[in-house]
């Protein structure tokens, strides 16, 4: 028999990620494993592979981001990849294609700067500790990879709802919400979008008042990840 304690927490994608971490910390302390479902998160979490890619990587990806952050610019994104590709094999380039290339890389050496850096304050680092401690896992958003698809809203809305149900469905974990997926929750019950049993619908609004409790509990609110970590393995 499994007597684990899973935590889901589910918070707001417009919420703040440091409040979130507070919380994860808490829940870490308490429960054997969280499960937090928060696009930005995992947005933020995947600018960490950033420090571990080769140049090569680091391009592909940047022209992938291009593509997601607006689909006209998927000529330009193949464009740039086949130009680099093309200059890339030639071991005596002429000056223009000496410059495009060293300023190439340099640009795209400076975008991993800047997005290593984002994550950083956004917590991302702090996260990934959590993940590689089998600790945290964060959920991913399908619904992101097509950010500038004219139906995202709908696809976002399905896919975030989709996964509210099956926490309120798992009879197995512990659901955690802040005020506004509370409130969102609560709308989605009494509309019938989300058609869950009685005892899920009990669980739904206290798990908005549970991410309160849990939060005036001991719960060492200033110890770093590294030292929540710690203290889990003591």
């Amino acid at each position: 028999m499994n007597n684990r304690l899973i935590i889901n927490i589910a918070t707001a994608p417009q919420s703040d990620l440091i409040n979130d971490i507070k919380l994860i910390k808490a829940a870490v302390l308490y429960a054997d494993y969280v499960n937090l479902f928060n696009p930005v998160a995992s947005i933020i979490v995947s600018l960490e592979i950033v420090k571990n890619l080769s140049f090569d990587e680091k391009i592909i990806l940047a022209s992938e981001l291009l593509k997601v952050m607006d689909k006209d610019n998927t000529n330009y994104s193949n464009d740039l990849i086949n130009t680099y590709l093309t200059l890339k094999k030639i071991k005596h380039k002429n000056k223009q294609q000496l410059q495009f290339y060293l300023k190439l890389e340099s640009s795209i050496n400076e975008i991993a700067k800047v997005a290593l850096k984002f994550s950083s304050e956004k917590g991302g680092n702090e996260l990934n500790k959590l993940i590689e401690n089998e600790r945290l896992e964060i959920r991913y958003f399908d619904s992101y990879l097509i950010a500038n698809d004219k139906d995202f809203d709908n696809y976002f809305k399905e896919e975030y709802l989709k996964n509210l149900k099956q926490i309120l469905t798992d009879g197995n974990n512990y659901p955690l919400f802040d005020d506004g997926i509370s409130g969102l929750v609560n709308a989605a019950i009494k509309k019938g979008v989300i058609d869950v049993s009685s005892r899920n619908i009990i669980t739904g609004k206290r798990a908005g008042l549970a991410t309160g409790v849990l939060l005036y509990l001991p719960n060492f609110e200033k110890a770093s990840v590294d030292e929540i970590i710690d203290i889990r393995k003591n």
